[in-house]
């Protein structure tokens, strides 16, 4: 069973490293049930503590990350208020999610099939988004002047302490309206 900090709900799937509901990341155990007014256990009449039969066929319904709508800032703020030892878990548990950012240009590397893009939340200088686009139709991304601003959607692919890596990624120049 795991439970939120934020907002006190227990949820019943041990699985679960992120609130539904708030995006927080959840405790591992609760060790004191009755400690809670939204407890889901009950009395029974012989004394014994027995799971309240009405949620003993209910499921959990999984996470819908779609909800979830955070900047790259926020996500960076998430992991540091995790517990120390928690905080590995919460940055596997953006994996996934999906995005859909304005972020500002910084840089673009080319290998050999793909260029490496790398963006920033607009008027900031760390916490940097990767993206690594294919080559072909984007050969001229070095060419990118830094600061253009980029509307950018796909799919957490990883969360490290420096950036976010995306995959699946679109991205789409945002015009600048004073030119």
């Amino acid at each position: 069973m795991k439970r939120c900090p934020a907002c006190r709900k227990l949820l019943p799937d041990d699985a679960m490293l992120i609130c539904p509901y708030d995006g927080t990341p959840l405790f591992d155990t609760v060790t004191n049930l009755s400690a809670f007014t939204d407890t889901l256990i009950t009395e029974s009449s012989d004394s014994q503590r027995t799971i309240d039969p009405s949620l003993e066929k209910a499921k959990p319904s999984p996470i819908d990350f779609s909800e979830i709508r955070l900047t790259p800032i926020q996500i960076y703020e998430k992991i540091e208020k995790a517990a120390l030892n928690n905080r590995d878990d919460v940055r596997r548990a953006f994996a996934g999610v999906l995005v859909d950012w304005t972020l500002s240009f910084f840089s673009a590397s080319r290998t050999e099939n793909t260029i490496l893009i790398v963006l920033q939340e607009i008027d900031t200088d760390y916490h940097t988004v990767l993206c690594r686009v294919p080559l072909a139709g984007n050969e001229r991304f070095p060419l990118v002047d830094r600061g253009d601003r980029f509307r950018v959607r796909g799919t957490i692919e990883e969360v490290d302490p420096l950036s976010i890596n995306l995959m699946d990624v679109l991205i789409e120049k945002i015009p600048d309206d004073s030119k």
